[in-house]
């Protein structure tokens, strides 16, 4: 009963609630690149605590590379207070796994009933850069404006020549500033491409480290 959202950075989605746009207060999943997620709070560490002809900086930036060329992606779910208590969860030391690995495994099947596409879009600034159009991101940011204001039902007076001038280069992306705007036809954002996209298991990598977590507690009675 929740919608994906996409995050600003465009690097996470979670899931919100489809009224109020709000977190669950039950249980809140959510997808991240982990290459950008170590990018922007372990590359800063590694660059400040080790030397750049380390093996350790060397190793960190190696399979650094090695996540954002596979694309790799993390899947994390957090299972709030309400949920617990909900499923009599709740009691540190009387938490039945079970119960809580059958809430995970259906989150985790959701990717098996969905096809995943990539989808590469471009503003109206991005069509004339690329299409070479306009020379700088300021000019054609200029001209994707009178395309806005055109969209609003903005009429413009033909016969001056700045007017003339963005006509003539928005008619070469398929907008005629002379023409009224057909909202039905008309969009800010162009889809150029669209690939799906195929998930599979992430394998480590020959030369990762894994680290080593086992660890005892001993007790001392006095």
């Amino acid at each position: 009963n929740q919608l994906p959202y996409l995050h600003n950075d465009r690097n996470t989605v979670d899931w919100r609630s489809r009224s109020r746009n709000k977190i669950s207060n039950y249980i809140y999943p959510s997808i991240y690149n982990k290459y950008a997620e170590l990018n922007l709070h372990s590359t800063p560490k590694i660059k400040r605590k080790y030397l750049p002809d380390s093996d350790e900086y060397k190793y960190y930036f190696k399979l650094l590379n090695h996540i954002k060329k596979c694309g790799i992606v993390r899947f994390e779910t957090k299972l709030k207070s309400r949920l617990l208590s909900y499923l009599n969860q709740q009691l540190y030391g009387r938490i039945d796994m079970k119960i809580l690995r059958e809430t995970h495994e259906e989150l985790l099947n959701v990717p098996n009933k969905l096809q995943v596409s990539k989808f590469d879009l471009m503003t109206i600034s991005e069509q004339l850069l690329v299409a070479g159009l306009c020379p700088t991101v300021r000019s054609a940011n200029t001209t994707a404006f009178y395309a806005v204001r055109w969209s609003h039902g903005e009429q413009f007076d033909l016969s001056k020549s700045q007017v003339q001038h963005h006509r003539c280069i928005l008619r070469k992306i398929g907008i005629d500033l002379a023409l009224p705007c057909d909202p039905s036809k008309f969009t800010y954002i162009k889809q150029t491409s669209e690939s799906v996209i195929e998930l599979s298991d992430f394998v480590a990598p020959s030369f990762y480290q894994k680290v080593n977590r086992n660890f005892t507690i001993t007790k001392s009675l006095h």
